[in-house]
């Protein structure tokens, strides 16, 4: 095995291992109460006193982890990008797109890109529940889609380089796959209110609500939107873990393709 192939499975095995853990300490924990540690966790005091909460939620750990991963991404494609400018590749630009497509996704992550876009407009036509609206949802569909349109366009232009080294493609690929299917889910979720619904329908199922925790954070997640517990389990337990194997893989994708690039003098013939 090599040096690349070896960093590339060690970050594999982290990110997995991550997830897993997450997981299982998640089941463990909210469906299970073993220890007690749900009693510990009403005991302090904490307003919504799930563990998936507190791991998945916005700027909770995992999407830290998230964050982290597409600012190696972006800071990755710009070593890329100035590596073939000084080599006066006629490709650079196309690394420069997708580092800016990855810095612009970054920024949606960060900072809800898309929810401020689709705000300004449905509310500048009168639609008070805009995000619910056909066009509201239209709306992030056409943004994320975009995003996923110039990633796949700067990777079928430098296709050629990629295509040299398997490993990279698969991992990009891969994440890729991870990414849209997070995004297709998250520009949907308000469509007939199927997040909340789902959500619920795995809450009565389970009759999680049996237990002081789940009643607890219910009384905290109810919103003035109408969003109950049951959106924010699939809008946090299962799509940010989406987000973060597409991110990281997207990462060991991109420092794979920069490391093999490096080895063999940053010659993409």
């Amino acid at each position: 095995m090599t040096r690349i192939e070896r960093t590339g499975r060690i970050l594999l095995i982290a990110l997995l291992a991550y997830i897993a853990l997450a997981y299982i300490v998640v089941l463990a924990v909210d469906f299970f109460n073993l220890f007690n540690i749900q009693g510990m966790l009403l005991d302090r005091g904490i307003e919504v006193p799930l563990l998936w909460y507190l791991l998945f939620a916005e700027e909770g750990p995992t999407e830290i982890l998230q964050y982290l991963a597409n600012i190696a991404s972006v800071f990755t494609l710009g070593i890329l990008t100035g590596a073939m400018l000084v080599k006066k590749n006629p490709l650079t630009r196309y690394y420069l797109i997708f580092g800016v497509t990855m810095a612009l996704l970054l920024l949606e992550d960060t900072g809800n890109l898309r929810h401020m876009i689709r705000s300004t407009i449905t509310h500048s036509l009168g639609l008070e529940d805009g995000f619910r609206s056909l066009l509201g949802i239209g709306i992030e569909f056409v943004i994320y889609g975009l995003f996923g349109f110039l990633m796949l366009f700067s990777l079928y232009k430098i296709r050629h380089v990629v295509f040299r080294f398997p490993r990279a493609l698969k991992f990009l690929l891969a994440g890729y796959a991870f990414y849209a299917l997070a995004a297709v889910l998250s520009a949907s979720r308000n469509f007939m209110n199927w997040y909340s619904n789902l959500g619920e329908a795995i809450i009565e199922g389970l009759n999680l609500r049996s237990m002081q925790t789940w009643v607890v954070a219910g009384d905290a997640l109810t919103d003035e939107f109408g969003r109950r517990l049951g959106f924010f389990l699939i809008d946090t337990l299962f799509e940010e873990a989406l987000e973060l194997l597409g991110a990281g893989l997207i990462f060991i994708g991109l420092l794979t393709l920069l490391l093999s690039l490096r080895y063999s003098g940053f010659e993409d013939k």
